[in-house]
């Protein structure tokens, strides 16, 4: 009990000396830092001061230290869990838009200006040149774990050694202190720079595929969330209306659009040859996009090869479509909806089936892998 009073009484009065020196810096400067009066307001002995820090020198390296610390405490934590407990993709990039969006308010602004005085007094300062290298290193790790937990999740996609980029992140965000103190410069924009610069980076272009079945096996695959696979058939389903009506609009119903349609009494049969059609197309491309020998830019060649093969087969049975917006898009124009169903229920289960295949064959995709997928070859580097 004797022992744990006097360690506490030696952290007390350490403490009470970094409080009065961060007072002193904070409202009069490092030039006014006088041993013996830090000693009385902090109401401790002068040898006290040399007993925890060894000289005046040691005492302003340490509450310099102190200082750049706290102005480096946000909730890790609490941005942790966040990222953990994101639902999708775009929720994850909501979380570290945040921790890019706190570099950027008024605080922020102070607490970057202090960091740039202090790493200017570390030059001449071994020991506090130290020290901030070591908290650079602390934030440096919930950087990088933060970058990890995107990863396992498949929502980063990080070509570069995560500490580097952790570490280079870090630096990005101190250099707005040189965008701050020039006034012609647009904070706003460069922030939009920063954020968006950030999000291409670690999270890839947009991706661009044509095929609902297609965007609901990334979505079972989680390589997305469902409100964006929403959007994508969204947009696929429209764009296929809008490009049969201007067909119709310039050729009339000329050979009734290249609709698909089941043989009579036939459409279940239809339902299965498509769903074996698109089984097919959907493991080819989950497999091409992580294999090991072909990557995103050979996607589009196999796939064309594929479908070019099984549509001359198919097409004269039942059409070959194996894209419910492929036949959507005719029907809707022709106002005939007749055996449009085999045409959804076949590719949507022959998707749905592909899925687990490849996950047996080819195991889970990498965030790399998921891009490459998802029509951004860059990532399977």
């Amino acid at each position: 009990m004797a022992t744990f009073t006097v360690v506490a009484r030696q952290d007390n009065t350490r403490e009470r000396l970094l409080r009065a020196a961060i007072a002193v810096l904070e409202t009069r400067g490092e030039a006014a830092i006088r041993v013996d009066e830090l000693a009385r307001s902090a109401n401790v002995s002068k040898p006290s001061v040399y007993h925890f820090f060894g000289s005046r020198e040691g005492l302003v390296v340490a509450a310099l230290a102190e200082m750049y610390r706290r102005s480096l405490v946000y909730d890790r934590e609490l941005l942790l869990e966040a990222a953990r407990s994101a639902k999708d993709r775009q929720e994850f990039i909501r979380t570290f838009r945040t921790i890019v969006a706190g570099y950027s308010d008024e605080d922020g602004v102070r607490r970057r200006a202090f960091r740039t005085e202090v790493l200017g007094a570390a030059v001449a300062r071994p020991g506090l040149q130290q020290a901030v290298v070591e908290m650079h290193r602390e934030q440096t790790i919930f950087l990088t774990e933060f970058f990890t937990v995107g990863a396992e999740r498949r929502f980063v996609s990080l070509p570069y050694d995560m500490h580097t980029t952790a570490l280079w992140a870090i630096a990005v965000m101190l250099g707005r202190h040189v965008a701050e103190i020039d006034p012609s410069v647009d904070l706003a924009a460069w922030d939009r720079l920063t954020s968006d610069t950030f999000v291409r980076l670690l999270f890839g272009d947009i991706s661009a595929h044509f095929n609902p079945a297609m965007t609901f096996a990334f979505a079972l695959r989680k390589d997305m969330g469902w409100p964006m696979a929403v959007a994508y058939w969204v947009v696929q389903f429209a764009a296929a209306v809008a490009a049969a009506c201007l067909a119709r609009a310039f050729f009339g119903p000329l050979g009734n659009l290249a609709a698909t349609r089941p043989p009579t009494g036939m459409q279940w049969q239809s339902a299965v040859f498509e769903a074996l059609l698109t089984f097919g197309l959907v493991l080819m491309v989950l497999g091409i996009a992580n294999g090991p020998k072909l990557s995103g830019p050979f996607v589009p060649f196999a796939v064309a090869a594929y479908i070019f093969t099984l549509g001359t087969m198919g097409g004269p049975f039942e059409g070959a479509a194996m894209n419910p917006a492929r036949a959507f898009g005719p029907n809707m124009a022709l106002l005939d909806f007749s055996g449009y169903w085999v045409y959804v229920v076949g590719p949507l289960a022959g998707a749905a089936l592909a899925v687990p295949v490849a996950l047996v064959f080819r195991g889970p995709a990498k965030a790399q892998e998921a891009m490459a997928a998802m029509g951004n070859p860059d990532a399977s580097a």
